[in-house]
């Protein structure tokens, strides 16, 4: 994010602690993306934000360039998965505002 001078790093996981043992498809139902930032490419890496998504099968985000505002504060997620609410499995965009301390 060029504007506040930061690179953002976005990873996900699926959380297997809430996986039922009856269900095997539970696994990928619960979802946590891990933020983290740097001031330089090659790090050093910290983690600054986690984001737990119950019943939603996300997976694999991405902060593509051309939707993150001019002052670096707003842009969109994209990731793959197939919540719950959706019959098919697809791209799904999530809105994210950074919020700095000062």
């Amino acid at each position: 994010l060029e504007p506040l001078d930061i690179y953002i790093m976005p990873q996900w996981s699926y959380d297997y602690s809430k996986m039922a043992p009856a269900d095997p498809g539970s696994r990928w139902k619960f979802t946590r993306f891990d933020f983290y930032q740097a001031r330089a490419p090659w790090g050093p890496w910290s983690l600054f934000h986690h984001q737990d998504y119950d019943a939603e099968g996300f997976y694999n985000p991405g902060i593509p360039a051309k939707f993150i505002s001019e002052d670096g504060r707003k842009l969109w997620i994209f990731t793959a998965g197939n919540p719950p609410d959706a019959k098919y499995y697809r791209l799904n965009m999530i809105p994210v505002e950074l919020r700095l301390d000062v």
